[in-house]
């Protein structure tokens, strides 16, 4: 995330008010199934983060800004 200068705040915004897109999304995904929630953050920038909901967890994947892809080297 901070390779990609996205915070936690825009993932909570995202992951609150951000639409499932299902083109991108897996129920199926093992072992737990993946969504892809998307929207724009109040600094405006466009977002799509990779959640994985298993049981009561929900975990960030990754998180990408769809506009601007920054160059970075993330483990």
């Amino acid at each position: 995330m901070a390779c990609r200068h996205i915070d936690d705040k825009e993932v909570r915004e995202i992951m609150e008010k951000g639409i499932i897109n299902f083109n991108k999304t897996n129920k199926r995904d093992r072992p737990c199934p993946t969504f892809a929630v998307q929207g724009r953050t109040t600094g405006g920038e466009s977002i799509r983060i990779i959640f994985a909901q298993c049981d009561s967890l929900t975990k960030v994947i990754t998180c990408y800004n769809l506009e601007d892809d920054p160059e970075c080297h993330c483990p």
